[in-house]
C-alpha cells in the first residue's frame, strides 16, 4: 500500500511557475495593495510570485495497493503448474482553489475551484503449466498457459468559480454562483491471452525457440476480437563446433535469426462501437441538454500488427575483452490504428 499527499507549487495556465515569476516580476512592487489584496503584476502578463505560491491552493492525494498471491503444484518430475493473481487498485483526488484577488492572463479573474476524482481497479490472473528435461545432448522445455485481465476505472470533474469567502476553499463546492464544468466518465476493459514457448538444445550448441500467442480484447470490432502472433528463433554457437577450435581469434561466435509478430492494441475503449454522448441545443433563448450518436460503429477494427525479421552474429576476442554485435533487422507494421478521415455525410468526420 502506498499513499502520496503532494501539496503541489501552482502555475497559471500559461505555465508562469513560480521561479519564472520571481525572476520577471519588478521588485519594486508592493506584495498586497492598499485594500489588502494580492497586487496583480501588470509586466508582460507575470504575476505576482508570492500571490502565485501563497493565493493558490494545490494538493493531490494518490493511495494505491498492489497485491499478488499464487499458488505453484510440482505435478510431477519436471511438470509444474503456477497460477498468479495480481490486483492493483488505485484512486487519485486533484484539488486546486484559487483566491479572491488573484489573477493572471492565465488563470480565471475570480475565485475558482477545481475538484476531480479518479478511481482505477485492474485484476490480473495468470496460470501456466512448464515442462523442463535433459536427456542426453537434448535439453527440452515448454509451457502453456492462459491470462485474463479486466480493467475499470470511473471519475468525475467539477469546475466552478465565485464564493462569498475563501475560507472553505473546495469544501463548499454548492456556495459556487456559477458552474463552469461538470464531468463524469465511466469504462471497464477485458483481455483474455493463451500462450505457448517451446525451448529445444542440442549439444548446446543448436538453440531453437517457437513461442505463439492468441491475445483477445474488447476494444476490437466484435468479428476481430482475436489476434495471433507466432514467433521462431535459431542460433548456432559456431565457436562450440571442432572445426573452430583451432580458431583462436574468436572465444565466443553466435550466429541467429528470427522472426515474430507482435500486436498493438493502443487506443481508447469503446473504439469499435457507436457510442452517444451529451449535446447542447437552444430552444429560443433556453439551454436544452440531449443526447445524440458521437461515434460511428467499426466493427471491422482489429489488432495492429508488426512483422520483424532479424539476422545477426555475436563474437568476442581477447579472452572476452572485447565483444562486438552484427545486426540485420526488417520491421514492417499493417493494419494501422489510427483515425482516418471519413466523408462529413455520414455525419462524423473521422473514424
Amino acid at each position: 500500500y502506498n499513499r502520496i499527499d503532494n501539496g503541489e507549487i501552482a502555475h497559471d495556465n500559461l505555465n508562469n511557475s513560480v521561479p519564472r515569476a520571481i525572476l520577471e516580476s519588478f521588485p519594486d512592487r508592493p506584495v498586497y495593495d492598499d485594500s489588502g489584496n494580492w497586487m496583480v503584476a501588470d509586466n508582460d502578463g507575470y504575476m505576482n510570485p508570492i500571490a502565485l505560491l501563497y493565493g493558490i491552493h494545490q494538493k493531490r492525494i494518490t493511495n494505491k495497493f498492489i497485491g499478488s498471491a499464487f499458488v505453484e503444484l510440482k505435478i510431477a518430475n519436471n511438470l509444474t503448474f503456477r497460477s498468479v493473481f495480481n490486483g492493483d487498485l488505485q484512486s487519485a483526488k486533484y484539488d486546486r482553489y484559487i483566491d479572491k484577488g488573484v489573477s493572471s492572463p492565465g488563470l480565471p479573474t475570480q475565485q475558482n475551484a477545481v475538484v476531480s476524482l479518479a478511481n482505477e481497479t485492474t485484476w490480473i490472473s495468470e496460470s501456466y503449466l512448464t515442462y523442463n528435461r535433459k536427456f542426453g545432448v537434448h535439453t527440452l522445455d515448454f509451457m502453456l498457459g492462459a491470462s485474463w485481465l479486466k480493467a475499470i476505472g470511473d471519475g468525475m470533474g467539477v469546475n466552478v468559480t465565485g464564493f462569498p469567502t475563501d475560507a472553505f476553499l473546495t469544501n463548499q463546492l454548492q456556495s459556487a454562483t456559477t458552474i463552469n464544468s461538470v464531468t463524469s466518465y465511466a469504462e471497464q476493459g477485458t483481455q483474455n491471452s493463451f500462450f505457448g514457448r517451446i525451448n529445444y538444445n542440442l549439444k548446446d550448441k543448436y538453440l531453437f525457440t517457437v513461442t505463439y500467442r492468441a491475445d483477445g480484447s474488447s476494444r476490437f470490432g466484435k468479428n476481430n476480437k482475436y489476434g495471433s502472433f507466432p514467433s521462431g528463433a535459431f542460433a548456432w554457437r559456431l565457436s562450440e563446433e571442432p572445426f573452430m577450435q583451432s580458431v583462436k581469434l574468436f572465444t565466443n561466435l553466435k550466429a541467429r535469426v528470427s522472426y515474430g509478430i507482435t500486436g498493438n492494441q493502443t487506443f481508447a475503449n469503446y473504439m469499435s462501437l457507436q457510442r452517444l454522448g451529451n449535446t447542447i441545443s437552444f430552444l429560443g433563448n433556453r439551454r436544452v441538454p440531449g443526447i445524440a450518436n458521437v461515434q460511428m460503429a467499426n466493427p471491422a477494427l482489429k489488432w495492429e500488427k508488426t512483422q520483424q525479421f532479424d539476422a545477426g552474429i555475436d563474437f568476442s576476442i581477447l579472452n572476452d575483452r572485447l565483444s562486438f554485435v552484427i545486426d540485420y533487422y526488417s520491421k514492417r507494421t499493417h493494419d494501422l490504428l489510427l483515425s482516418s478521415p471519413i466523408p462529413s455525410t455520414n455525419g462524423f468526420s473521422t473514424m
